[in-house]
């Protein structure tokens, strides 16, 4: 089973992201259907309560993370990706590295792209869409920009992302 550990934003920057994916959907933009988050691992599990278990030992160690979601970036890839990037800080830094130590000797990455040394903590707006579409959402977004935002990554979560749509199958508060 596919697995993504994400940290998901505070509600009230939830709230502002989703007015502009609104925007977006209502242009025939098509948006992430996933609250906004950062991923911060993506594993492969064979067992799904041994992985739940490592993580919720890890949540019960970690603090919210405060962060500035500073600019816009892509990945200009078939799937055509924006997201809002964030300013990188030792916390988010720390996070990714120890959710990594705690749980690589028991489980396969699937994704090296959230590894310790070559991640790229993102926030994901809008995937999978054509370039006419990217370039009218760089538009939509520079005409209602929200940056810099600043956000709290206050939950942790576990989703099976082999499944469509993703299921959620843990979800903690991060401590204050």
């Amino acid at each position: 089973m596919k697995i993504s550990v994400i940290l998901t934003l505070d509600k009230a920057s939830q709230d502002k992201i989703n007015k502009l994916k609104q925007l977006l959907n209502k242009n025939r933009i098509d948006t992430s259907i996933i609250v906004p988050h950062v991923t911060i691992a993506a594993f492969e599990a064979c067992n799904e309560d041994s992985f739940i278990s490592a993580v919720a030992n890890f949540a019960a160690r970690q603090s919210a993370i405060p962060l500035t979601l500073a600019s816009i970036g892509t990945f200009m890839t078939p799937k055509n990706v924006i997201f809002y990037a964030p300013v990188m800080t030792d916390a988010l830094k720390d996070a990714n590295r120890k959710i990594h130590k705690l749980i690589l000797d028991k489980f396969y990455i699937t994704d090296k792209h959230y590894m310790p040394g070559s991640f790229v903590p993102h926030c994901t707006i809008a995937s999978k869409i054509t370039d006419e579409q990217m370039a009218k959402a760089f538009v939509l977004l520079k005409t209602n920009n929200i940056l810099p935002l600043d956000v709290v990554l206050d939950n942790l979560c576990v989703l099976q992302i082999d499944s469509h749509p993703y299921k959620q199958v843990f979800c903690t508060n991060l401590k204050n």
